[in-house]
């Protein structure tokens, strides 16, 4: 039935009038006004305090930095092919599951380290370099996105950084992180791919110069390059996107940066 044919003519024999057709365009509006408008109708829920705090949050950066991105792919299966031999181990000693992420948050500290131009903030009209290395790390909670900070991340070797990444994902979802541990973040890495994303483009964490959005890692035909020829084997890749703000670094430095992580993240260290 077509809308026409709902409309009730009020002219001669029933003729749909001019007169009908705009009285049915109206009340068709208002219906759906307060369709809009009705929580019953949308399911409209209010912002919690989390919720408007991250609103905020992202919108004052799309705001603020201008915004670039780069993106490399990593041949991660030698990562996972580590975790494997080195879990069990860990796991009975230390009480922790040992993941491929506790590798990219070490991989990204030493490219931090190497690249130190990406570990800095805008400050007024200078650029700050961070000394040390305070990695954000967004994590997905009951109460919506937090980024606990791991201060210091450059004096840790894996296994160290591992279990101090561990325990504060563990308090920050079980709510008991305080305030200093969500504050004075250099760098931020969010981890998109445990939810099976296979790339995306983060928005930068204020005041970070940049922020490393990791895919989910995916087998998939891949080229490798021998001396006596090349050939086609399955691998383990994921895609490795820089948002960056270009305010405080260009494309060349996002690049060497992205190198780097994949590099250490292809030749993972044994412990």
């Amino acid at each position: 039935m077509s809308e026409l044919e709902l409309i009730s003519g009020g002219g001669r024999g029933g003729r749909v009038t001019k007169r009908d057709i705009l009285g049915f365009v109206a009340s068709r509006s208002e219906v759906e006004a307060e369709s809009a408008t009705s929580p019953l109708v949308s399911g409209m829920v209010p912002m919690d305090a989390v919720r408007r705090k991250v609103a905020e949050h992202m919108r004052r950066s799309l705001d603020t930095a201008a915004h670039a991105y780069a993106v490399v792919d990593a041949d991660v299966t030698a990562l996972l092919g580590r975790v494997a031999s080195l879990r069990p181990g860990l796991l009975a000693r230390e009480g922790f599951k040992l993941t491929a992420s506790h590798f990219v948050a070490h991989a990204t500290t030493r490219a931090l380290q190497e690249v130190p131009e990406v570990n800095s903030s805008l400050v007024g009209d200078g650029i700050v370099t961070h000394q040390r290395v305070n990695l954000g790390m967004a994590t997905a909670t009951d109460r919506g996105l937090l980024v606990p900070v791991l201060k210091e991340a450059e004096g840790l070797n894996l296994l160290g950084l591992a279990r101090a990444v561990d325990e504060l994902v563990t308090r920050t979802r079980d709510a008991g992180i305080t305030p200093d541990d969500v504050s004075g973040s250099t760098f931020t890495i969010t981890n998109y791919g445990v939810f099976g994303q296979l790339m995306g483009f983060p928005i930068i964490n204020q005041p970070n110069a940049a922020i490393l959005g990791v895919g989910a890692f995916k087998k998939q035909p891949v080229v490798v390059e021998h001396a006596d020829g090349d050939a086609i084997a399955i691998r383990s890749v994921c895609l490795l996107t820089l948002s960056f703000d270009h305010r405080i670094i260009d494309g060349d430095v996002a690049s060497r940066f992205l190198n780097s992580v994949k590099s250490h993240l292809e030749a993972p260290p044994d412990g």
